[in-house]
């Protein structure tokens, strides 16, 4: 049987407000090592990642940094733009949940510090 995440026990909502220039470091671990093709992927799908908004598509974050390993990746993003209305985090962590569920990975830990503000 196939198990799929939910984001409602892997995703909290910041305990820090973020604006505009904010910096945020992401750490994503998941339940089993990374194979060559994901580590490959997760690069690209982090730094191209957009979400839909009013006909367009929003690219929320700037990759500053981007490190992984064989079982998390770390990323420094800066907010772009934020819009009070989305959690851009949370778009983010729902379209890894399914990328991750899709190939059979489960997110064991989901966290985000403030780096600057």
């Amino acid at each position: 049987m196939t198990r799929w995440d939910d984001i409602d026990t892997i995703y909290n909502v910041p305990v820090f407000a973020v604006n505009k220039g904010s910096i945020i470091k992401l750490r994503v671990e998941v339940d089993k090592p990374l194979e060559e093709d994901e580590r490959d992927f997760l690069s690209s799908f982090i730094d191209s990642w957009t979400f839909p908004k009013d006909g367009k598509y929003i690219r929320a974050f700037k990759v500053l940094q981007f490190s992984l390993d064989k079982k998390f990746f770390e990323a420094e993003l800066q907010y772009r733009i934020k819009n009070n209305e989305s959690d851009e985090l949370k778009l983010l962590c729902q379209d890894l949940i399914h990328y991750f569920n899709y190939y059979q990975y489960h997110i064991v830990e989901w966290k985000c510090t403030l780096l600057s503000e």
